[in-house]
């Protein structure tokens, strides 16, 4: 259903490193297979800021960045649609192709063709008719934009394998450190939060981790020692993206344990690891890329989580450079970058409210 021939808008296009503009755009009809989207509001990831600084390329310019985005379907290509026109949706970043190799083995997150369709930090998106996912009733946007990165979450949760009553470290208190904190919680687990930052120990402490470490004014590993009377920690989930954080979680965990990496590091970065240690130690070291078929219960989850909470920062579209410089910094916890569309956030705010 075409309901117009060309929107304007503007969009925040990243043309190569530290070059990223809000330039005008134009987006026209659906075409089969495809929706047009009219964007709410972004959550600002460290991969965005990654990406703008040139730390690595996992996309190649010009291109619009933004995977973390909300938004009302406006326009439905021909196709079978997972969405209805004026339907809330969280926009899935990336579709897999269905028939790789990959795709076939169940690991969509390793798919050979998968396709990047970003486009979040923009008035709208066009997008695969496959990327929709409609948020749950009394779900609201701001919650919506979480939606991303718990499905990231989800997907490390999902490898660490918990087990209730076990201990649980999460190393890094960001946004994606408190998904993963509740998400332990739900399994049943105990959480040690390793994170400087005083703010957001201050969250940690109000979503109920168990034991909160300054890494700065004591050693994560000895902390997880006297936590677990001298064992160490079941599992261990890395959530920051730098060496010297990936080394500090294999240190936490006990002889057995299981680490998990999903922090996004430098691309370049390296850390030693001596082959005794994961021998005599018989450590399970796991990376956790993306997802894997995790988007859908992220939808799911959204009314159970402390959500909204964690937005401690919004920027409009036109300020969209001074949001990755707020999240570069470290600033916060969640940094949300909101579109033009104020009346639209105002309508989908109010339809929460008035939802049983």
């Amino acid at each position: 259903m075409n309901v117009a021939k060309e929107r304007t808008g503007l969009a925040g296009i990243w043309h190569g490193p530290k070059d990223l503009r809000v330039e005008p755009q134009k987006v026209g009809p659906a075409l089969p297979g495809r929706a047009i989207v009219r964007m709410l509001a972004s959550g600002v990831c460290g991969s965005d800021v990654h990406a703008v600084h040139g730390d690595f390329r996992l996309w190649t310019p010009p291109v619009i960045l933004g995977h973390e985005g909300v938004g009302i379907v406006e326009d439905l290509g021909e196709g079978i649609a997972p969405a209805k026109v004026g339907q809330l949706v969280a926009v899935s970043p990336s579709v897999s192709c269905g028939v790789c190799y990959h795709c076939r083995e169940g690991e969509e997150l390793l798919c050979s063709h998968r396709s990047a369709h970003l486009a979040a930090f923009a008035d709208y998106a066009d997008v695969p008719l496959a990327a929709l996912y409609p948020l749950p009733e009394g779900v609201s946007w701001k919650a919506g934009i979480f939606t991303e990165p718990l499905s990231a979450a989800l997907h490390a949760i999902t490898l660490a394998d918990i087990k209730p009553g076990e201990w649980v470290g999460v190393v890094g208190g960001g946004a994606i450190g408190m998904l993963l904190l509740q998400l332990a919680h739900q399994q049943g687990a105990n959480v040690l939060l390793s994170e400087p930052e005083p703010q957001r120990r201050g969250i940690a402490a109000k979503l109920g981790a168990e034991m909160i470490v300054d890494p700065r004014a004591e050693d994560p590993a000895k902390a997880a020692l006297d936590a677990t009377g001298g064992v160490g920690l079941d599992r261990v989930i890395e959530a920051v993206g730098r060496p010297q954080t990936v080394q500090q979680a294999m240190q936490m965990a006990r002889r057995g344990g299981t680490v998990v990496v999903m922090g996004v590091a430098d691309q370049t970065a390296e850390i030693p690891i001596r082959p005794y240690d994961l021998y005599q130690r018989q450590l399970t070291l796991k990376g956790s890329f993306i997802r894997n078929f995790d988007f859908q219960r992220a939808v799911r989850l959204l009314p159970r989580l402390e959500l909204e909470s964690l937005v401690t920062a919004e920027f409009g579209l036109e300020d969209l450079n001074e949001a990755i410089d707020t999240v570069k910094a470290g600033k916060g916890l969640k940094t949300v970058v909101v579109t033009s569309a104020r009346a639209e956030r105002e309508r989908a705010d109010a339809a929460v409210a008035g939802a049983p």
